[in-house]
């Protein structure tokens, strides 16, 4: 951002617990050091949460937020929209074939209209990638919202893992689009993790998934 002669104004990072902490690379080795770099970086002006039950086997979600100070509710939309995000694990085989190279795959952006991406917001322009031999990403924009929304599948079975998160009102309408995303994925377990940057925008219900049961819920 300074290199283009610009400031971040607002800044995200959250992550579930890590599959294989052993193999992580500095800073991921702990919370800790992340949030080290993240300090050293946006200064003390950041806050961080810890969201779980801390028992042992059951996900935690670590989320960290800087927001310059100065900002307000006419800060704009990407600073004052709800967030919702869906970290999913223990993901079926035969949904995680479609992230391959078979002989079957044609493009990345044709993989994208085939699992049922291309309209997961409304008016979406998307930029999307396939890697060698699996595995796919793609980010998303919403031309009449102005809203985002990016996937990441890991589709081996031995560590297979996707997020999924959007800034989208569609988030918050109901439970259509968690299940949706649910339905294209199917995990055997996810995270959900809305953030609201006041009490006011927290919908009546926060959305979930049938066939699911809620282990754990936290507000705060």
């Amino acid at each position: 951002a300074a290199e283009k002669g610009t400031e971040v104004d607002y800044a995200m990072f959250s992550r579930k617990n890590y599959n294989f902490p052993h193999r992580q690379k500095v800073p991921h080795c702990s919370f800790d050091m992340e949030l080290k770099t993240l300090r050293n970086t946006f200064g003390e002006a950041g806050e961080d949460y810890v969201l779980g039950p801390r028992v042992s086997g059951v996900d935690e979600e670590f989320v960290y937020i800087y927001g310059k100070p100065e900002l307000n509710n006419n800060a704009g939309f990407y600073y004052n929209a709800p967030s919702f995000e869906m970290m999913m694990s223990e993901l079926d085989s035969k949904a995680m074939k479609n992230f391959y190279r078979s002989d079957e795959y044609v493009d990345a952006k044709t993989t994208t209209r085939t699992v049922g991406l291309s309209d997961i917001i409304p008016d979406l322009v998307t930029d999307e990638v396939m890697f060698d031999p699996c595995g796919y990403s793609i980010n998303g924009l919403s031309t009449s919202e102005g809203s985002y929304f990016t996937v990441h599948v890991t589709p081996e079975d031995h560590c297979s893992f996707v997020s999924f998160e959007t800034n989208s009102a569609v988030a918050f309408e109901g439970n259509k689009l968690a299940t949706r995303v649910a339905e294209i994925f199917c995990p055997g377990k996810f995270t959900m993790v809305c953030c609201f940057s006041s009490p006011k925008q927290m919908p009546a219900e926060i959305p979930k998934v049938e066939g699911f049961s809620t282990l754990y819920e936290f507000v705060g």
